[in-house]
């Protein structure tokens, strides 16, 4: 799978080495802004996170402590706001997450920079031949059918 920190970082020699495998710019495109979403989210879920944290414990300080009840009431209203919103945060995150691995699941990794340019492989450069391929007198069996 594609590293998506190594596309938001530097995404003009990601999007030039797998123009090599074919990708899309606009796949890149695509791919990039799902994954600063998905990093957004994130952080935005846990900063509410944070919150409900803080909240609780202060809520418990003060029924422990016997505070003030409209204190108390205000800030059970907050954190069942909050609770709400982390919900909501929470399913959009699993959303963008699922469309994020779905479409880096379809982008082949990273090439080597010395791989050439080319179609298929025919293109390819042979850099040494070792021995020369054997020559039968008979047509060999296919590797599937010598394991049965």
């Amino acid at each position: 799978m594609i590293d998506t920190k190594a596309l938001i970082n530097d995404f003009d020699r990601v999007s030039e080495l797998l123009c090599i495998k074919k990708v899309s710019e606009d796949t890149l495109k695509a791919l990039k802004d799902l994954a600063i979403a998905y990093k957004s989210t994130k952080q935005e879920l846990e900063s509410l996170q944070a919150f409900q944290n803080k909240g609780s414990q202060k809520l418990g300080l003060w029924f422990r402590s016997d505070g003030c009840q409209d204190l108390i009431d205000d800030l059970k209203s907050q954190l069942d706001e909050n609770k709400k919103k982390m919900n909501n945060v929470e399913s959009r995150l699993k959303t963008i997450e699922a469309e994020l691995e779905n479409l880096a699941y379809t982008i082949p990794n990273l090439p080597d920079s010395a791989t050439p340019k080319g179609e298929d492989e025919s293109d390819n450069i042979e850099l040494k031949k070792v021995l020369e391929p054997r020559i039968f007198d008979f047509t060999p069996k296919e590797h599937w059918e010598l394991g049965v």
